[in-house]
């Protein structure tokens, strides 16, 4: 999600993560949900989360892929406007 910033996009911006429900991603996508809204507040219409499975954990602004978790282990970093 590096470089994304919803103000951009003119307005209000619906965000899904997609996580993995066997892999036990739920923590994961619970603190970056947790993050966004903290992070961007009324700039994000929401922030929903949707269960997967298969090793998933993407995240979509308005439809568009924004990130997706390669197959290596990674960190997921969010920078404030």
């Amino acid at each position: 999600m590096a470089g994304y910033d919803p103000i951009d996009t003119g307005g209000p911006v619906k965000i899904e993560i997609e996580y993995c429900v066997p892999c036990g991603y739920l923590d994961r996508a619970l603190d970056a949900q947790r993050t966004l809204l903290s992070t961007f507040g009324g700039r994000l219409e929401s922030v929903a989360l949707v269960t997967g499975e298969k090793g998933v954990f993407t995240f979509r602004a308005d439809g568009d892929t924004i990130y997706s978790k390669p197959d290596s282990t990674t960190s997921l970093r969010l920078s404030s406007p």
